[in-house]
């Protein structure tokens, strides 16, 4: 329960962030509905990775000083049950989260950000056109008289992508489109002329309806970032430089490819980090629980963040720089347990029936 609270409060967060970054550019390109779902749906695929191991960490704290707090570990240490007892159930929740984590990773997260990244290249060629100022789009040039929202009026557009033959055109009204396909954003002009020009003659096209794209050919066909790529894809990338030294290293995708199967791993060092970390409190544990869920998930992102950029710069291999959160986390978990036998006298489960 405690789990589930933490991962629907820190999704919130992080979708919330997103949808505010992406959603102003989203409402003045005039993105339909089904695009805003589609971009809301992704966000909390791709949010999924990182907040799933934060949910799992605040739950296991929360419960197990909750036990602390009522004594509950105590009886359980008298009737000879030590910290194995509070370790194995985690172990075993820790093992399915991390196997959700993995899933996440190295599939699911791959495919909503090139999903994300689709549908925002069709909205994001749309410009913020303001009234009565020239906006240049490569080869284009537009102006507007009025905008009310996704509505325009009076506009003109000038369009020398042909040297050869420019193109101009005048149109009474005309609403700002962006598609979920890969067509990108476009005006729908209405009522207007369309002027043709070549070194021979001039022509003059009335139209009821005309569509004008707003971005480049070439724009439209951006290129995946590693973080775009599948699995798969990474590991060709990176197969295909260890059969090649000659070609240049792709640390970016090493470093991309490393961070996919380390990540995985933390829902299970977090839960059994948090065990033996929540019985050192006996009062107050849910503000403890919140405490402490966010110092370790500073300290571990901060780690994560570090030594993805010295990966990146070549200073340590990109298994070094991605596994070093996890090992650190480890080393942690393993004091601390440590500490809290010794802190008993005597290992747990050495206790002898109560009489």
């Amino acid at each position: 329960m405690h789990a589930a609270v933490g991962l629907l409060a820190v999704t919130v967060i992080f979708v919330g962030r997103n949808l505010f970054r992406y959603g102003a550019e989203l409402l003045a390109a005039g993105a339909p509905l089904e695009l805003l779902g589609v971009v809301l749906r992704c966000v909390c695929v791709a949010s999924l990775t990182y907040t799933l191991p934060i949910a799992f960490l605040f739950g296991v704290l929360a419960g197990v000083a909750r036990l602390a707090e009522d004594r509950e570990t105590l009886a359980l240490d008298v009737c000879g049950l030590g910290l194995s007892s509070l370790v194995l159930p985690v172990l075993g929740l820790g093992l399915l989260v991390s196997a959700a984590a993995a899933l996440l990773a190295l599939d699911l997260e791959p495919r909503a950000k090139r999903e994300l990244r689709s549908a925002l290249s069709s909205a994001s060629s749309a410009p913020l056109l303001e009234a009565g100022r020239f906006t240049s789009l490569g080869d284009r040039t537009l102006w507007v008289g009025a905008r009310n929202g996704t509505r325009v009026e009076r506009v003109f557009a000038s369009d020398r992508s042909r040297p050869e033959r420019p193109v101009w055109v005048f149109a009474e009204t005309g609403f700002i489109r962006a598609g979920s396909d890969t067509r990108g954003a476009r005006l729908e002009l209405r009522n207007g002329d369309l002027h043709l020009a070549s070194e021979k003659r001039r022509v003059r096209i009335a139209f009821e309806s005309f569509e004008l794209p707003l971005h480049d050919a070439a724009s439209a066909r951006w290129q995946p970032r590693p973080k775009d790529l599948s699995t798969p894809e990474l590991r060709r990338v990176v197969a295909g430089w260890r059969d090649d030294p000659g070609l240049p290293r792709p640390a970016a995708h090493e470093v991309q490819l490393e961070r996919r199967l380390a990540l995985p791993a933390a829902p299970l060092l977090f839960g059994l980090t948090a065990v033996p970390l929540a019985l050192q409190r006996r009062r107050g544990a849910r503000s403890w629980s919140v405490l402490c869920s966010i110092a370790l998930v500073l300290g571990y992102y901060a780690v994560l963040a570090s030594g993805t950029q010295l990966a990146l710069a070549g200073l340590v291999s990109p298994r070094l720089g991605l596994w070093s959160p996890n090992l650190l986390l480890a080393c942690t978990g393993a004091l601390l347990a440590l500490r809290d036998r010794c802190s008993q006298g005597q290992p747990a489960g050495q206790h002898g029936q109560p009489r």
